[in-house]
């Protein structure tokens, strides 16, 4: 029962940087009044962001499977 809850959660993580990563991609929308700006230090943060996430999967994951 234990490899299920570490699958799902191993399961869940994947799929909300997945959809975080897939929210940003840029889109060919046409923008009238607004300005698109993509700066360089949210895209770091949105990096250092993922890498922090998968750190504590990882942490998780091994906590889980001492169980």
């Amino acid at each position: 029962m234990s490899w299920f809850k570490a699958t799902a959660a191993v399961s869940a993580v994947i799929l909300g940087v997945t959809a975080s990563f897939t929210a940003m991609l840029p889109t060919s929308h046409r923008t009238e009044a607004a300005i698109a700006v993509i700066e360089k230090k949210n895209i770091e943060e949105a990096i250092k962001t993922a890498i922090q996430t998968a750190k504590i999967l990882n942490t998780k994951k091994l906590d889980v499977s001492m169980l």
